[in-house]
């Protein structure tokens, strides 16, 4: 749901804590594919190479339990 704060992995083990925006939707039940903002509180931790096409994951621990794609920079 909107307000959300996983941990976000773009460069080996270093995780970068970001807050989900959902857009037009009230939930994401696991599975779901959708476009969302993401706002990153550090963004040092993304690595030289973030940008457009840059991948990720997302969770809560060790296991992530979602990816994605940076489609757009704000």
């Amino acid at each position: 749901m909107t307000g959300y704060r996983p941990l976000f992995t773009f460069v080996g083990e270093v995780k970068t804590s970001g807050q989900i925006t959902l857009k037009g939707r009230s939930d994401f039940p696991p599975g779901d594919e959708d476009i969302v903002e993401i706002a990153f509180l550090h963004r040092e931790f993304l690595g030289e190479n973030f940008g457009l096409g840059s991948r990720f994951t997302f969770g809560e621990g060790r296991e992530p339990f979602g990816e994605g794609v940076v489609k757009e920079l704000l």
